[in-house]
């Protein structure tokens, strides 16, 4: 192998590990910003439905248009399953529309089964009963949102580093 070839090799194998450290850090300040935004529908439905005494899947459809990809598109096309009800129950239809639309979001496995869970209790006829839902679950995001508040530049800060220290070990390793 000439000394071009192992130079190329060596800059291809650490500049991939430190991208992929850079790409787990962009990952989680994803998730911190799709749990921010779960926060947001959340306070924006629990005002439709308790004080605007409005249905959920027209409250669905106003806070579509309100908050950001990709929970305006769920809330837009699960808005429109309304006529569905009596083929499907609400708590099968809140899961196929965010199991589908969540597929490629950042939130972790536990905060989706969370978010998929809500809506058993939110297909409840007393807005009562939602309300008291939604903020259960609200207080369970913003023990989240603290939670990645607290580790995530620590975090950040360790993948990128992690990415650059791996490069360059396995380049020592392969030299």
């Amino acid at each position: 192998m000439t000394l071009f070839t192992k130079i190329c090799g060596v800059a291809f194998i650490v500049f991939s590990t430190s991208a992929y450290g850079y790409v787990l850090s962009r990952d989680l300040k994803s998730r911190h910003l799709e749990l921010l935004e779960l926060k947001k529908i959340m306070f924006l439905l629990k005002g439709e439905i308790g004080y605007g005494l409005t249905p959920v899947f027209e409250a669905m459809g106003n806070i579509a248009l309100r908050v950001s990809k990709p929970f305006s598109g769920i809330l837009e096309s699960f808005a429109k399953r309304e006529k569905e009800t009596k083929e499907c129950s609400f708590a099968d239809m809140w899961e196929q529309e965010f199991g589908q639309g969540l597929s490629s979001s950042h939130l972790s496995v536990a905060e989706k089964e969370r978010l998929m869970g809500l809506g058993s209790s939110i297909g409840l006829n007393d807005y009562k009963t939602q309300q008291t839902a939604i903020e259960a679950y609200m207080q369970e995001l913003e023990n989240s949102i603290a939670e990645l508040e607290k580790c995530l530049p620590a975090k950040t800060r360790l993948y990128r580093s992690l990415g650059v220290m791996l490069g360059v070990v396995i380049t020592i390793i392969i030299v």
